[in-house]
């Protein structure tokens, strides 16, 4: 190996490196933007309320809790 194809190699990583970090960015400003979207609709339907009582939210799903007796 040559002192090229190290400085070839050592670019090619640097730019990998870049490549990843602006995809780890990019993701991050998606997430962002889906949570302030989320946000806002929370925002609209609270300011469009009248009463001051918030929607009833949907229930999380207790899925994976196990079943401790046994139907006889």
């Amino acid at each position: 190996m040559n002192i090229t194809e190290a400085a070839e190699e050592v670019l090619v990583n640097q730019l990998d490196i870049a490549r990843q970090c602006i995809e780890e960015r990019d993701r991050r400003i998606w997430e962002l933007q889906k949570r302030v979207e989320l946000l806002e609709g929370m925002l609209n339907r609270l300011a469009a309320q009248r009463s001051g009582v918030p929607a009833p939210q949907p229930q999380p799903d207790y899925k994976g809790a196990p079943r401790r007796w046994a139907v006889r």
